[in-house]
């Protein structure tokens, strides 16, 4: 169980970049994949993060990054399985939509499984 899941039972605004960056690197299997795409600048980009249960999908842009297809037909399965999925990151951008830190796989899966919204953390700064 990852950090953060473990506030389930609290409100859940105000959390620091250090647990968002506790907690992917928590569900993360490999350094080079977190250390990959300048997460470490990502998250400490904003000073707090909120969590939201019901972030738009159509907020953010699923092509902003490198997609594994394979591995998002892998996270699909997951979801089914499970019924559930880690919590996304995304950060607020100065246009309309979210950037995202982490969760790039699990977006497009929730998306092909037609999500219209997710649960996640949003950067904010102050």
């Amino acid at each position: 169980m990852s950090i953060l899941n473990e506030l389930d039972n609290y409100i859940k605004e105000n959390i620091s970049p250090n647990e968002i960056y506790s907690h992917i690197h928590s569900i993360h299997g490999k350094q080079e994949d977190f250390e990959e795409g300048d997460i470490n600048d990502r998250i400490y980009g904003y000073d707090t993060y909120v969590y939201d249960e019901n972030i738009p999908m159509e907020d953010v842009d699923l092509q902003e990054w490198d997609l594994d297809e394979d591995y998002v037909e892998d996270i699909i399965e997951e979801i089914k399985k499970n019924n559930d999925y880690e919590p996304i990151v995304v950060g607020e951008t100065d246009v309309s939509y979210y950037t995202i830190i982490d969760g790039l796989h699990r977006l497009n899966a929730l998306n092909e499984l037609g999500y219209k919204t997710f649960k996640g953390y949003i950067g904010k700064n102050k």
